[in-house]
């Protein structure tokens, strides 16, 4: 007799809190940095432009994966390249406290802008296909706010150890809790894309390169390029072409930061009403 056993599916309400939290450990790693930059430059020697150049690392990491992962995470187990982002933030973020020289610091920031653009390009189209129209919006809100709060951790917590026991302990503490976190979704079913609104079928299809130059081309890409995160992740996963895509999200002004967005998030709910 053949058993088969369905892998449980989690609740949106979990699956929000989760990816938030893992947001929040997401800048936490990315702000440590700022906090030890003092001690780091003194024991490596590094000047004010290298300390720069370090950043640069990670944005280029960051910005030249992004647009990979976002058209992977349209065709492979999103679960899977969420855990792997994660997996490898949290690698690099480790063997950057045990970097030896400045390009070895260069090598391994970048590492972690690697990881956390997967992470960042694909968890918010999960977040849309748990929750609907009427709520996706305050969703997103609330997984952006693990911005601002993982920020501030990351500063506060890294310089705390720093002062302790040393910028590298920073590094690694901040790290190590990333590579067991990075297997929390795995156990549970992936939902399928478009489930929020029951178009599983529809939003499968992939977006043709026409459906992503046309979506650039609409009169109203321009609010959208200078929107909040919640509002401009609402549009893109709300469809392109008719088709729900992770990869337009390569585009978003990650910069803007989550407390404004939290405070703006009620203008597309009042603007669909």
């Amino acid at each position: 007799m053949k058993v088969s056993a369905k892998r449980k599916q989690l609740s949106p309400a979990w699956i929000l809190f989760i990816l938030t939290g893992l947001n929040l450990f997401n800048y936490l790693d990315r702000y440590v940095l700022s906090a030890v930059l003092t001690p780091l430059q003194k024991d490596l020697g590094i000047n004010d432009g290298q300390a720069g150049r370090l950043v640069t690392a990670f944005m280029i990491g960051y910005f030249v994966t992004s647009p990979v992962f976002g058209w992977l995470g349209d065709r492979w187990s999103r679960k899977w390249l969420i855990a792997a982002g994660i997996f490898v933030w949290s690698v690099g973020t480790v063997l950057t406290g045990f970097a030896a020289t400045f390009a070895w610091m260069v090598g391994f920031r970048v590492l972690v802008g690697l990881g956390e653009a997967s992470y960042a390009t694909i968890s918010p189209s999960l977040i849309s296909d748990s929750y609907g129209h009427a709520k996706r919006n305050n969703a997103l809100t609330i997984f952006y706010t693990g911005i601002p709060v993982g920020a501030a951790l990351g500063t506060i917590i890294g310089g705390f150890i720093a002062a302790k026991w040393g910028w590298r302990h920073a590094f690694i503490w901040a790290g190590v809790p990333g590579l067991l976190l990075a297997l929390v979704m795995l156990p549970f079913a992936e939902l399928k894309r478009g489930h929020a609104e029951g178009k599983t079928v529809e939003a499968a299809k992939r977006p043709s390169v026409h459906d992503i130059v046309t979506s650039f081309a609409s009169r109203n890409t321009c609010s959208w390029c200078w929107a909040t995160p919640p509002t401009h992740s609402r549009w893109a996963h709300s469809g392109i072409g008719g088709r729900r895509s992770c990869i337009v999200l390569m585009a978003w002004p990650w910069t803007r930061r989550a407390n404004f967005s939290a405070r703006c998030s009620w203008l597309p709910d009042l603007w669909a009403r």
